[in-house]
Parts: structure tokens; C-alpha cells; sequence
């Protein structure tokens, strides 16, 4: 996901790119990184909780960056917490993994993505007036 955020594209086509790696990635791996968290709180295994972070924590701040870079030269709405934008999107896999995990026969819809993007976009494009 480094990779994708770091691309030298406009921020939108990286932040579709992301986003559709990150979700497609859960998917296709039935929502590994719950499992691991639930084991690790159950288990309290403290070496699995920290890498686990470290991967919550990358993606958050790789995500970021592509917010920032379309914040800064104000092609995004400048008055937005990146910080609350991140939380917001980090809340998309972690929904969807609990529903998958909860509901294992309920398949996901082929454009999720495409909504989920939808839905960041309008919460990062500009407000007219």
C-alpha cells in the first residue's frame, strides 16, 4: 500500500487505488486482520497486538498522505481534520470485516469499492459556498 501511496499520480486516481487494494485485499482473504486481532486480545498476545498496530498504523498514515496531498494544494477541502478522514476510512474494513465474519454466506456486493469511494470523495470535495 506504500507503493500505491506514493505514486507519482493525481491524488484521486491513488485514493480509488488504495482504497480498492485494501478492500479487495479483505475480501479475497475473508477478513484475515479481525481474526488476528480477536486472537491476539483473547490470547493477549502482546507480540501479535504490536504488529498488528504497526499495520493499523501504516495503512492510517499511508491513506494520510494521499489526503494530505490533495488537501495542500487545496483540490480537497481544506477545513477537514486528515485525522478524522483517516478514522473514518478505517472504519470501512473494519465493518467490513466483522460483517463477513458474521455473515459468511452474504456476499459483498462486486462494486463495494466504488461506493466506499464514492462515499470519502464526498466527504473530502469542497463545499460550494
Amino acid at each position: 500500500m506504500k507503493e500505491i501511496a506514493l505514486q507519482d499520480t493525481p491524488p484521486e486516481k491513488r485514493l480509488h487505488t488504495f482504497m480498492c487494494y485494501h478492500i479487495n485485499y479483505l475480501i479475497k482473504n475473508k477478513g484475515i486482520t479481525i481474526l488476528l486481532f480477536s486472537e491476539a486480545t483473547y490470547l493477549q498476545d502482546v507480540e501479535l497486538k504490536e504488529d498488528l498496530h504497526e499495520v493499523f498504523q501504516s495503512i492510517k498514515h499511508y491513506f494520510s498522505k494521499i489526503i494530505i496531498d490533495g488537501i495542500t494544494p487545496g483540490q480537497w477541502d481544506t477545513n477537514l481534520s486528515v485525522e478524522s478522514v483517516a478514522i473514518l476510512y478505517m472504519s470501512i474494513p473494519l465493518t467490513l470485516n466483522i460483517e463477513m465474519n458474521l455473515q459468511p454466506y452474504k456476499g459483498f456486493r462486486h462494486d463495494f469499492c466504488e461506493h466506499m469511494y464514492i462515499l470519502i470523495r464526498k466527504v473530502l470535495d469542497k463545499r460550494e459556498g
